[in-house]
């Protein structure tokens, strides 16, 4: 148990960190790129995740579950992994120049997607480190190369902005702060684990690929319905449409940090008890009440607060922004059961099931793209995201709750529908006030009428510290 937190601890704090870096850039960022050169940033990185998730193959998850199992092949497994990842720069570059012919786009924006391509190169190698270290259970130095990382791209990036050297220039900061990061990753292997070294052996790596494949699969199909509305946006409408969307999106995906936390905690302890259905349920059931407890107020309240908050992050040349943040915060509040959701089946050994269920999601989420992007633009785009997290989360609690798991005492859904209410009708009589001021006393009341209701306790409380940690 002492373990399980310090690895929780460790892992929430670089989150957090990354997090406020992630906060502190994005109103430079978009302030000073535009809402132009923010689209064409944003259509650049998802770019570099799929040059990310190619180059990497799933060989990282591999690596962590393999060398936690086998430490002493440490030297001669990473050894094998360098070479292999050099030699994935080919498809790398191939995918490259075929997305290059097959689109069409400005020669900045080509430029900026080179250089977030490098930076998916170099990412994918510091994170072989990261492998390392979550195979021996020191956390501490996946922090250590994440938080210096990160705290050195948000230094140079807002640097180049304010000098105003531009979109290029700001792109090249990211591949400034990963080579950092990689030549600190390396370091610490040698220095904690083993010598470094390149292996070449064409059977080896046909091997390894096979063994992974599986799970950079996984983590494609996870994560592409949640990319693929930048990159069609790309497709059929402008960069401007693009940077209009992706303000709003990559400030809710902050919001994921809260289910995440939640889903690492819970897990040991949903696969501890994989075979007693009760035990689970009631895991489960505390699990949910709490997340909903937090995503219901936290959708009603970007509804409400979506105008001012937009203005406030992102300038006022991202004013159209609001609707999609207003659209999209339902989808934010929904992740937060389909992460924990997608948390309890690979703790239950149902991963394959959960994998199937995001096909059809991706499927889905094409189709209305394709059917909403043309005739409403940004607003299709999110009313797409929208419907395909209600689809998963359809799906998947369904299906849960028919094989995996059940949930009592719903009751406490309606106290929270209550409880928010009234923190919405407070926000309505003080929409005059400061932003912060606002969200401040918003939930001072919903945390108030929590108590009033009895929604929440301080012996609840008590055994909410309990499971988190």
């Amino acid at each position: 148990m002492a373990g399980l937190f310090r690895n929780t601890f460790f892992v929430t704090l670089s989150q957090l960190w990354q997090m406020i870096m992630a906060l502190t850039m994005m109103p430079f960022a978009s302030r000073y790129l535009g809402v132009e050169g923010f689209g064409k940033y944003n259509t650049a990185t998802v770019i570099m995740f799929y040059v990310f998730l190619l180059n990497d193959f799933g060989l990282n998850t591999w690596m962590t579950r393999e060398l936690a199992r086998e430490r002493d092949m440490t030297r001669i497994t990473l050894a094998h992994a360098f070479g292999l990842k050099l030699c994935m720069i080919l498809p790398c570059l191939a995918f490259l120049i075929i997305y290059y012919l097959l689109t069409d786009y400005d020669q900045q924006t080509y430029q900026a997607i080179w250089i977030f391509a490098v930076f998916g190169v170099v990412d994918s190698f510091t994170q072989m480190g990261y492998a390392v270290f979550r195979s021996r259970e020191r956390m501490e130095l996946e922090m250590i190369v994440a938080v210096m990382a990160k705290t050195l791209l948000t230094g140079l990036a807002i640097l180049a902005l304010v000098l105003g050297w531009g979109l290029l220039a700001f792109s090249a900061m990211f591949v400034l702060s990963t080579v950092a990061g990689l030549i600190v990753s390396l370091s610490l292997i040698r220095k904690h684990f083993a010598p470094l070294g390149i292996r070449f052996d064409s059977a080896r790596y046909r091997r390894m690929l096979t063994l992974s494949a599986n799970f950079g699969l996984a983590l494609f199909i996870a994560s592409s319905y949640e990319k693929l509305d930048v990159l069609m946006l790309s497709w059929m409408k402008d960069m401007d449409t693009v940077g209009l969307y992706s303000a709003p999106s990559k400030l809710l995906s902050f919001t994921n940090l809260i289910p995440t936390i939640f889903a690492t905690a819970f897990f040991p302890q949903m696969a501890r008890f994989v075979s007693n259905k009760a035990e689970l349920s009631r895991i489960f059931s505390i699990a949910v009440k709490h997340l909903l407890m937090l995503a219901i107020p936290l959708v009603a309240g970007i509804y409400m607060i979506s105008d001012q908050l937009t203005i406030l992050v992102f300038g006022s040349a991202f004013g159209e922004s609001a609707v999609v943040l207003r659209i999209l915060s339902f989808a934010a509040g929904i992740l937060f059961i389909n992460l924990f959701l997608a948390s309890l089946y690979g703790a239950t050994n149902h991963q394959g099931k959960i994998v199937q269920i995001e096909i059809i999601a991706l499927i889905f989420k094409i189709i209305v793209n394709l059917l909403l992007i043309p005739e409403y633009s940004y607003r299709g785009a999110a009313l797409s995201t929208v419907a395909t997290e209600t689809l998963v989360l359809v799906l998947a609690l369904s299906w849960a709750l028919r094989h995996i798991a059940a949930i009592s005492g719903l009751f406490f859904f309606f106290k929270f529908m209550a409880a928010t209410a009234g923190m919405c009708a407070g926000l309505y009589f003080i929409s005059a006030w400061p932003l912060w001021a606002s969200v401040a006393c918003a939930v001072l009341i919903y945390f108030l009428l929590l108590f009033v209701t009895r929604a929440l306790d301080l012996s609840q409380i008590k055994q909410y510290f309990i499971h988190l940690l």
